[in-house]
């Protein structure tokens, strides 16, 4: 079924001093239509969403910054993909 969309993270860097972490967010989005433009207006609804993003919970601050988005070509051609990566800080 597509459009669709999957999310991947990883820590990157711990700072025991300041007791924040760097988590790198990877979203990747497929369309299956040769059209971009519903695929792209998904990853303009992501990166609006989240950019600049300060979540606050109990005792945990994470902050959102974009660090690049890109097309990846795909071994189908008839897949279209989109790369988000987003930088999250989180303060403990």
């Amino acid at each position: 079924v597509f459009p669709y969309c999957t999310y991947s993270l990883e820590i990157t860097n711990i700072y025991d001093e300041s007791e924040m972490k760097e988590i790198s967010l990877q979203i990747d989005i497929w369309d299956n239509k040769e059209d971009v433009s519903n695929l792209e207006n998904i990853c303009d609804i992501i990166e609006s969403t989240l950019e600049r993003k300060n979540v606050s919970n109990t005792g945990v601050t994470a902050n959102f910054y974009l660090q690049n988005r890109f097309s990846i070509v795909d071994l189908d051609q008839y897949i279209r993909h989109r790369r988000l990566t987003f930088i999250v800080r989180t303060y403990m």
